[in-house]
C-alpha cells in the first residue's frame, strides 16, 4: 500500500514572554480512552513515538510549519516529545487521561503578529502512514467512527490553522 497523507488539528497556546507557541501536536488518547480524530483515524503511542523521535533527528531548518498546510516555511519547531502513559507516569505528570505529542514552535515576524492578535488557532500535523490498519470501509461510518489505524508514521510539517 502507498503512504497515505494525513493531518491532524488540536489547539495552541502562545507565552510571549518566551516567543513560543505550545501545543499538542497530536492525540493518541483524550479522557484515557483511545483518540479518533475527526476523519476516522487513530495514531498508536508506539507509532507516535517512532515519528516524533525521526521529526527531532531533522536539523532545525527542516523541521518547518506554515500556515493552513500551505505556502512557504512560517517558523521552526522548536521541540517535540511523545507523552504516552509510561513517560507521564515515570515523571509524575497527571495528563488528565491525554497522551500523543507535544511540542512548540518559533513563529517568523508575521506569523507572531496574527497569534498575538488573538483568535482561535490551532496546531496541525502533516506527513504519511506507510502502513494503514482499516478498520471500517463503510462510507457511510459514523464521522466519529474508528475507521483506520496509522502505522509506520512519518511527521514532516506543522501547521497553523
Amino acid at each position: 500500500m502507498p503512504p497515505v497523507a494525513f493531518s491532524r488539528t488540536a489547539p495552541l497556546s502562545f507565552d510571549k514572554k518566551l516567543g513560543l507557541c505550545f501545543g499538542w501536536l497530536c492525540f493518541s488518547k483524550k479522557n484515557g480512552a483511545e483518540y479518533v480524530d475527526a476523519h476516522g483515524d487513530h495514531f498508536p503511542d508506539d507509532e507516535l513515538l517512532k515519528a516524533v523521535d525521526a521529526l527531532m533527528a531533522l536539523p532545525a531548518d527542516q523541521r518547518e510549519i506554515n500556515v493552513e498546510h500551505a505556502g512557504a516555511a512560517r517558523g521552526t519547531i522548536a521541540t517535540a516529545q511523545h507523552l504516552g502513559e509510561d513517560v507521564a507516569k515515570a515523571l509524575g505528570i497527571d495528563t488528565g487521561g491525554n497522551y500523543g505529542v507535544i511540542g512548540s514552535f518559533r513563529p517568523d515576524a508575521e506569523l507572531l503578529k496574527s497569534i498575538e492578535g488573538g483568535g482561535s488557532f490551532c496546531l496541525s500535523i502533516e506527513g504519511s502512514a506507510a502502513d494503514v490498519e482499516i478498520i471500517a470501509k463503510s462510507a457511510t461510518a459514523a464521522a466519529t467512527a474508528h475507521k483506520r489505524t496509522m502505522r509506520a508514521v512519518t511527521l514532516t510539517k506543522l501547521a497553523v490553522v
